[in-house]
């Protein structure tokens, strides 16, 4: 799933969706470095994907970065 991904991306790399989805994938495979660049580039293309906050503060508690989880939730 992930190479499917990334040809999606170099096809159209400007799409946060498939970065989202990205990331979910390597969160799945606990590639936690991966997924959280993966989702904050769907976030730089699209600041108010409110799915990519929403993992990103998951990530954030999961690493028991309390203050980081609020702060992406509040954006």
């Amino acid at each position: 799933m992930i190479a499917k991904l990334k040809d999606a991306l170099k096809a159209n790399p400007n799409t946060p969706e498939v970065h989202f989805s990205l990331g979910r994938q390597y969160r799945r495979k606990g590639q936690i470095p991966e997924a959280t660049q993966a989702f904050k580039k769907s976030l730089e293309l699209n600041p108010g994907f409110i799915p990519a906050h929403e993992q990103l503060a998951a990530l954030a508690l999961q690493q028991g970065k309390r203050e980081e989880a609020i702060q992406q939730l509040k954006e």
